[in-house]
């Protein structure tokens, strides 16, 4: 049976659509469409990539821009379809946000702080924060001052600046963000060390070290742990107090391991390498775990007597007496020094000197080099990498032609293919220079003899050579043969290369020169240091036995040498030879005692290159003697060291990895306890509108003609119902 009841609350359909209705609006926002609802926003690291590519732009708001936060923000379009992507950017700092009109609003820009800074009085009439409110205040840093230089530029303090065209009127709103705290503070920062710099005659490049980084980092710390803006520095007094105490303890530390080498070693190298008023005095050794070791015995910028220096650096280490400095080979730029075993020339140096007076030492290619120089400017390329003058016209020239695809020549008469003969013709020595100046890393007297003939070779005439190339290779091979002097020690260093120990590149009467060379070095070296009779005793394979009378004596010098021969060896590179020696010293012990004195030798001299030192009376021999030895002044840093290891960093990492887990676990419990309470309150909204359905007063209304004397507004109250 169908009947109607009149009920008091309105129809359920509309009631149903209002609810619905609410559920999807958000408070304080405009209902909007779906498809506005819907919007996404693309991610800003896509849209400053596609900024750099340009397949975006940056555009001023026309529409609605009356609103003052549009005069510090902008829109990002693409480029293609002039379309507004929905991100904006600030024109002060370049901050990117995201915008929508009734989706976003603009709000959250008027937030930034670059619109607070610009419009300060958008924020006159904001509420205040009452008594009864606590907040963490930050407090506010004492005021930089510093006395400016006259030549130093005004900083911008505008906050709003606008453009002026040639006429003086403003072209339009252009707004330049006020710069904030931290840009002034970095400003004086750089206006402090310019001052420091042009004061105290300190380069750049000094101030942007890692040394001045850590001395400014401890300054932190130290103003952190005294709690204080400023902390008052040492003074002059302390600072060389401090100084002296460091340096007497590296020194110490240099002298008690040469005297540990000396006495295990039977020789080394003693190295002097001076220049107009520098000159560095260090040796070459190596130690019992066959590492090559240099070590600096003093350094000075005051242009002493070089002899007189020596002496006196060699007195106060106490190796100044004849049975100590017997056991050292001297190397220089050219002078000799007595009481030594032999005085060797930096082989680096004279192939510098061979090319610079043979190829650069007239105005022939001055014009070449100079145009090279320029075109590699213009396609900022650095050329002046090297401590060598001709290594760096050299480096010019390879470039040029290396890069030849990146220009073009216009009323030039450069001739590239000049330069490509000179660039081609001047890699061999370039290469060997560079090599034997790398007497730090690895031996590299060994290398001297196979340079020497490699060079040779490249200097032989060829058929395809022309007048040019023929006149400079005969050139140069003169100042080698007359230069290039070779040494029995370069020999018998390329001997003790297992690699190169046949030496192919000598003649039969050569080789053997070498190999008697080899045998009285063991006779007079090892058997002085051994002793009378230490000879058998050296070799710790050889024991008594009770069959000697059949045994074959033989010399065991000679029988070492044919062994080292004859006997098939591993190759080793330049890296590994004192490796390969420290594994076969058994098989070979004299060998390996003499391998251990030659080795060590360097074939050229570069203190002055590596540390580069410029003369300068105001360094202390001290501040110098500890430059040299940067090594030893690890151990007299207190503060821990910012690197980490390996498995401090994995475990840093696994950390990290667990925290995000357990955040992410955090947030997970966060999301099914909303989840759980939606559910909750649509099973309260479900019963509720059940309750009130049962609670509803109805009027049953038998004779329907009764519906046509029902006024119009009751009749929006009444529904049907099925009754049972």
């Amino acid at each position: 049976m169908s009947l109607i009841d009149i009920t008091t609350g309105p129809p359920m359909d509309t009631m149903d659509l209002a609810q619905e209705m609410y559920t999807k609006r958000k408070v304080g926002r405009p209902i909007t469409s779906e498809r506005t609802l819907a919007r996404n926003f693309p991610e800003i690291d896509e849209i400053r990539a596609k900024l750099l590519t340009g397949e975006c732009f940056a555009r001023m708001r026309t529409s609605g821009s009356s609103s003052d936060v549009w005069q510090l923000f902008e829109e990002i379009a693409f480029a293609d379809t002039q379309l507004f992507t929905g991100i904006v950017r600030c024109k002060a700092c370049q901050f990117m946000t995201r915008y929508h009109g009734q989706i976003t609003g603009t709000s959250h820009m008027r937030r930034h702080h670059c619109f607070r800074e610009t419009f300060p009085e958008a924020f006159v009439n904001s509420p205040k924060i009452t008594p009864n409110v606590s907040i963490n205040k930050m407090k506010k840093e004492p005021k930089l001052t510093i006395s400016r230089s006259p030549y130093a530029m005004p900083l911008v303090t505008g906050s709003l600046i606008k453009n002026q065209d040639t006429n003086g009127s403003n072209s339009g709103p252009k707004v330049i963000a006020n710069t904030n705290r931290i840009a002034n503070i970095k400003s004086e920062l750089r206006e402090r060390i310019l001052q420091f710099c042009y004061n105290e005659l300190i380069t750049i490049d000094a101030m942007t070290g890692d040394s001045f980084k850590a001395m400014v980092q401890s300054l932190i710390k130290l103003c952190t742990a005294v709690g204080k803006g400023t902390v008052a520095l040492p003074d002059r007094s302390q600072l060389y107090a401090q100084m002296t105490g460091q340096y007497n303890q590296c020194k110490n530390r240099v002298k008690e391991d040469l005297n540990a080498a000396l006495q295990k070693n039977i020789g080394g190298a003693l190295v002097c390498d001076s220049e107009d008023d520098l000159c560095v005095i260090s040796t070459y050794y190596i130690n019992s775990n066959w590492t090559l070791v240099e070590s600096i015995l003093s350094a000075t910028a005051t242009g002493s007597d070089i002899n007189t220096f020596i002496s006196h650096t060699l007195d106060d280490f106490g190796i100044n007496e004849d049975n100590k400095l017997a056991k050292f080979t001297f190397i220089s730029r050219g002078g000799l020094f007595d009481g030594v075993s032999m005085c060797l020339t930096s082989m680096a140096h004279v192939i510098d000197g061979v090319i610079e007076s043979a190829v650069f030492g007239d105005d022939t290619y001055t014009e070449i080099v100079e145009n090279c120089r320029v075109i590699c400017g213009e396609l900022r390329l650095d050329v002046d990498s090297y401590a060598i003058d001709w290594v760096n016209k050299y480096e010019a020239m390879r470039n040029v032609i290396e890069n030849r695809h990146k220009f073009e020549l216009k009323n030039s008469s450069l001739d590239l293919d000049l330069v490509k003969f000179l660039a081609n013709f001047l890699a061999p020595f370039k290469a060997a220079s560079v090599e034997l100046r790398q007497c730090s890393r690895h031996p590299t007297l060994n290398h001297v003899l196979l340079w020497y003939y490699k060079l040779l070779k490249h200097l032989n005439s060829t058929p395809d050579d022309d007048t040019l190339a023929i006149g400079l290779k005969q050139v140069i091979k003169a100042g080698m043969e007359q230069n290039f002097q070779l040494q029995p020690f370069h020999k018998i260093a390329a001997f003790l290369w297992p690699n190169f120990r046949f030496l192919k590149m000598l003649s039969a009467e050569e080789r053997e020169e070498v190999h008697n060379e080899v045998r009285a070095l063991i006779d007079s070296r090892i058997a002085e240091e051994d002793g009378p009779g230490a000879g058998a005793a050296s070799d710790p394979k050889k024991s008594k036995s009770d069959f000697d009378e059949w045994e074959d004596q033989q010399d065991s010098e000679q029988d070492e040498l044919n062994k080292y021969i004859s006997v098939q060896l591993t190759t080793c590179n330049e890296q590994n030879i004192l490796v390969w020696w420290r594994e076969h010293q058994s098989d070979f012990p004299k060998l390996s005692h003499l391998a251990k004195w030659i080795l060590s030798i360097p074939a050229s001299v570069t203190s002055l290159e590596r540390f580069r030192l410029e003369s300068s009376a105001n360094v202390t021999p001290e501040l110098l003697f500890m430059h040299c030895n940067a090594p030893f002044k690890r151990s007299l840093v207190m503060d821990k060291s910012t690197k980490t290891s390996w498995q401090k960093k994995m475990q840093i990492k696994n950390d990290k990895k667990i925290v995000k887990l357990y955040e992410q676990e955090i947030k997970d419990a966060k999301q099914q306890e909303i989840e759980a309470k939606r559910v909750r309150r649509e099973e309260n909204k479900r019963r509720k509108q059940e309750n009130a359905r049962k609670a509803e007063i109805t009027q049953p209304i038998k004779n329907p003609k009764k519906l046509k004397r029902i006024a119009k507004k009751q009749m929006k109250q009444m529904r049907k119902v099925r009754k049972n």
